[in-house]
């Protein structure tokens, strides 16, 4: 499993895809790549 860092990285530096299901999401919810990566930075893990 990757760590949260990982997937920072990841989402910050364009390296990730998208399954079926968010891809029709994010084209639904007009989400720009921008909101992504910004996300990205601001995410935290709630338990």
């Amino acid at each position: 499993m990757k760590s949260l860092a990982q997937i920072r990285v990841q989402l910050a530096s364009g390296n990730y895809e998208l399954s079926r299901h968010p891809f029709r999401h994010i084209v639904e919810r007009n989400i720009s790549e921008t909101e992504i990566r910004e996300a990205a930075r601001n995410v935290i893990i709630i338990e």
